[in-house]
């Protein structure tokens, strides 16, 4: 699995190949599609990255950092369908990626999930962030969990 900043053409990419849980979390969160989650993820992000598995893109993740570059941090990701052929390689990936938005978050990290997307919330249990209750959506008021890791 190769990891990179992400190119135009690999939010194309993945935006035509993304997992239906994740293209119906981006409409739940307020997008018209997954290219427009993607772009305007990517805008947003003070980091980002890209896993591709055989030239194909699988996965995009990124860091928004807090007001004024504070100690905390918004990850978020969104997965293609490619990410299933290698699955292993890919959690261990992601923990690597959670770690370095860690490190440049000291104070902790938070994201903000589908509640109706499980395997995404379990995905995060597994990476070490702490779940809350469903809440809504500040945006669209559908059910959304906060999961965070605390470092301080």
């Amino acid at each position: 699995m190769e990891v990179r900043e992400p190119a135009g053409s690999d939010l194309v990419a993945l935006a035509a190949l993304m997992r239906d849980e994740d293209h119906e979390e981006a409409i739940r969160a307020g997008f018209n599609s997954g290219i427009h989650a993607l772009s305007e993820s990517i805008k947003m992000s003070d980091l980002s990255y890209v896993a591709i598995i055989d030239d194909e893109p699988v996965a995009v993740w990124g860091l928004v950092l807090g007001p004024m570059m504070s100690l905390t941090g918004s990850a978020w990701l969104l997965t293609g369908t490619g990410i299933e052929r290698n699955k292993l390689t890919f959690l261990k990936t992601a923990r690597r990626v959670i770690a370095e938005f860690s490190r440049r978050c000291p104070a902790g990290l938070f994201a903000f999930i589908d509640a109706d997307y499980c395997k995404a919330v379990r995905w995060a249990e597994w990476l070490g962030f702490e779940v809350a209750p469903p809440a809504p959506h500040q945006v669209t008021g559908r059910p959304f969990v906060g999961a965070v890791i605390r470092r301080m």
